[in-house]
């Protein structure tokens, strides 16, 4: 057995499952555009940024392994409800209003169905907690390559 708590793992695999399927949305959303791009990520979190620090950070770390860097190719745009859920709507329609490239709401079914309300184009990777995403009506089928406007899983 390793010396990583368990937790730690869990965040690991998850920051790297995370980590691809941003990568494939950045990489789709760039097809049509200039190389140079700089890639805006919108992170929408139900609770607060110190709790959410650990995700973030292995988040970012898995990005960097795989050739996106902050204030290099990407910019992450941060939005907290702070536990205010009624706020989250509101939160995920300013990322729509920013145009980041894609929307990676944290918290469960609220924050996913705030941002699948918001948009309809932007892609949404969704990140731990929620039910499964068919049978919420999320998206439609779980399939290697979902098109827009269903959630990219």
């Amino acid at each position: 057995m390793s010396g990583k708590p368990r937790s730690t793992k869990r965040i690991s695999r998850i920051s790297t499952i995370v980590c691809l399927l941003l990568a494939i949305s950045l990489a789709t959303a760039s097809d049509a555009q200039p190389a140079k791009k700089m890639h805006r990520i919108g992170y929408l979190s139900a609770i607060d940024k110190a709790t959410e620090s650990p995700r973030i950070e292995a988040i970012r770390l898995a990005l960097r392994e795989i050739g996106y860097i902050e204030g290099q190719n990407i910019a992450t745009i941060y939005r907290y409800a702070d536990g205010n859920f009624p706020q989250i709507a509101k939160l995920a329609q300013e990322l729509v209003r920013l145009k980041v490239d894609v929307i990676v709401p944290t918290g469960g079914d609220p924050v996913i169905r705030a941002a699948k309300e918001a948009t309809q184009t932007i892609p949404i990777v969704m990140v731990g907690g929620g039910s499964e995403p068919v049978g919420a009506g999320f998206v439609e089928s779980i399939a290697p390559a979902a098109t827009l406007p269903d959630l990219q899983t």
